[in-house]
C-alpha cells in the first residue's frame, strides 16, 4: 500500500454538507468545570471516526500506522450560483481548525498512532459542483513530499 485515499461525498456527508465547526469549539460544564464538545462537533467526530475506521478495515490495516506520514486534505464546498467552480473558498471555517478535527479522528479511528507523526500537510478549501472531503495519507517510506504536492496541484 503506497497511499490511502478516503473520499467522503455528498452521499456520505451528514445532510449532504461538510460538518460545521472545528475541534476548538468546546463548551464547559459549569457544575463540574469540565470541557465537552458541542453537539455539532460530537456528531462530526462520530462521523469522521466511523468513516476512517471503515477505510482502515477496507484497506486491510490491522495496526495503526506507525511511520512518519504526510496528509493531503481537500475540503470541497458546493459553489454558490455566481461562484466559479475550482475557485478558492476564502471564508470560514479556518483551515487550521478544520484539519485538527480530521487529525483527532484519524487517531481515534486507530488509523494512525499519533498526530505527532504527521510531518507535512497540504490542505485546501475549494468550490466544486458537490460537497466532499478528500483525505490522502502517505507514508514517508512510500512517497516524498514533493510527489504529494505535485499530485495535489495536478488534480
Amino acid at each position: 500500500m503506497n497511499e490511502l485515499e478516503i473520499i467522503l461525498t455528498e452521499k456520505e456527508l451528514p445532510d449532504g454538507k461538510i460538518p460545521a465547526g472545528t475541534a476548538q469549539y468546546k463548551r464547559i460544564n459549569m457544575k463540574t468545570g469540565r470541557f465537552y464538545d458541542s453537539p455539532n462537533i460530537a456528531k462530526a467526530r462520530r462521523f469522521y471516526t466511523f468513516h476512517f475506521s471503515l477505510a482502515k478495515v477496507r484497506a486491510g490495516i490491522k495496526e495503526p500506522i506507525h511511520d512518519p506520514i504526510s496528509l493531503a486534505i481537500e475540503f470541497e464546498y458546493k459553489a454558490p450560483r455566481k461562484m466559479d467552480i475550482n475557485a478558492p473558498k476564502q471564508t470560514r471555517p479556518d483551515l487550521d481548525n478544520a484539519v485538527k478535527l480530521i487529525q483527532d479522528c484519524l487517531m481515534s479511528s486507530g488509523l494512525i498512532q499519533d498526530d505527532s507523526q504527521i510531518f507535512a500537510i497540504h490542505i485546501s478549501k475549494i468550490y466544486r459542483a458537490q460537497e466532499a472531503v478528500k483525505v490522502k495519507i502517505y507514508s514517508d517510506k512510500w512517497n516524498e513530499w514533493k510527489e504529494i504536492e505535485d499530485a495535489m496541484v495536478n488534480e
